[in-house]
């Protein structure tokens, strides 16, 4: 058995338990003192870099409406560069295996947010370290917080997790992702990227990836897709009307474990540059400044050039660009419901069903590369 699933079995079957117990002595009417100075405020986030980019917005938002609150996350060790931000106080590490030592030495806080969709873990953390808590509502965990607000199918996350906001007396919106931060030595690797691949100001950079992680192959485009659309992109000769004819390089992002895919659609490309498992977290975030256009499967990259300002073309299937797709008023989402499709429960630990259909293990093949191809084209 994984880690994951491992986590998975125990946070279902075994942490439910503690959650019963819990539910049993929490107070919903429990008032939040919102005139209380140097609050002290903690965030949970233990999952998904993706998802939790998407909680910048609101994590700021607090900020500015307490500037004297003490902001801490607790998350993953993988996540630190996402909350590498001047308006987060701290970050405590907390992982499966030190779980509950570390809790122990983990203080207590005035308010907690739990911002995952449906661990148990997550709740009973926010149980332990919130004397006010908020979270999902409509689960067996839910009766664990003080205040709940639903998980909406046809709602983008970002936008939930502003709505928690209400409980603080906060009733705003916003736009745009977070930027996320990155130090002056990720700056200089991502130069260093640039020169090492004879990379010019003057080249137009479009970025793709195309794989995405173990948990839902299903997301996949497909690499021959991903060439096809390469080959299209590097055949224009004319960007826009008002440029004059500029280089257009394709920069394939991803880990070491997408390199097969890459391969597959450079094609000894020269225009088409292989960047697999060339870069940590926080030089993506730099070298993500330098491209305008990023086409993405359902992943964490996608979000990434989402909040860097990449004007972004989500491609999703068997997830919802409802709830999940780039945000921004300039990003698109290319979705084409089929029999079946979306069919990821973000809500259950079963992500995925036990057994899928032939349409619902092809819901990619729905999107064509001429499509795409004239997403890329209208954003150019």
């Amino acid at each position: 058995m994984s880690a994951t699933k491992l986590l998975k079995f125990v946070d279902k079957y075994i942490f439910v338990v503690i959650i019963i117990l819990c539910s049993i002595f929490t107070r919903k009417t429990k008032k939040f003192d919102n005139k209380k100075k140097n609050l002290n405020i903690a965030f949970v986030k233990v999952w998904a870099m993706g998802d939790a980019i998407n909680t910048l917005p609101m994590i700021r938002c607090i900020k500015e409406k307490y500037p004297d609150c003490n902001i801490t996350i607790i998350t993953k060790e993988s996540l630190i560069p996402v909350y590498n931000e001047k308006f987060i106080d701290k970050i405590n590490i907390i992982s499966f295996k030190n779980m509950f030592k570390g809790i122990f030495s983990l203080k207590k806080y005035d308010l907690v947010f739990d911002l995952e969709p449906y661990l148990n873990s997550s709740a009973l953390l926010a149980y332990y370290l919130g004397e006010t808590r908020i979270g999902f509502a409509n689960q067996l965990r839910s009766k664990t917080y003080n205040y709940t607000i639903p998980f909406q199918k046809d709602k983008h996350i970002v936008r939930m997790y502003m709505d928690m906001l209400k409980f603080i007396g906060t009733n705003k919106s916003v736009d745009s992702l977070v930027p996320l931060a990155y130090s002056p030595e990720a700056k200089r690797n991502s130069d260093k990227i640039l020169r090492e691949n004879n990379i010019k100001k003057n080249d137009v950079l479009i970025g793709f990836c195309a794989g995405v992680g173990e948990m839902v192959k299903e997301r996949e485009w497909g690499k021959e897709n991903y060439r096809r659309l390469a080959e299209k992109i590097i055949e224009q000769k004319k960007i826009s009307k008002k440029d004059k004819k500029k280089n257009i390089k394709i920069i394939l992002i991803g880990t070491n474990e997408d390199r097969e895919i890459n391969y597959y659609i450079k094609n000894n490309n020269q225009n088409i540059i292989d960047l697999s498992g060339q870069m940590n977290l926080e030089t993506l975030f730099a070298f993500m400044k330098n491209i305008k256009i990023f086409v993405s499967n359902d992943t964490g990259p996608m979000h990434i050039a989402a909040a860097q300002g990449c004007k972004t073309i989500g491609l999703f299937g068997p997830n919802t660009p409802s709830i999940w797709g780039p945000y921004g008023k300039k990003n698109i989402s290319i979705f084409h419901p089929k029999k079946g499709c979306p069919f990821l429960d973000n809500t259950k630990h079963e992500l995925i069903p036990k057994k899928l259909t032939i349409e619902q293990k092809t819901c990619m093949d729905a999107i064509g590369v001429d499509e795409v191809y004239r997403a890329v084209k209208m954003m150019l």
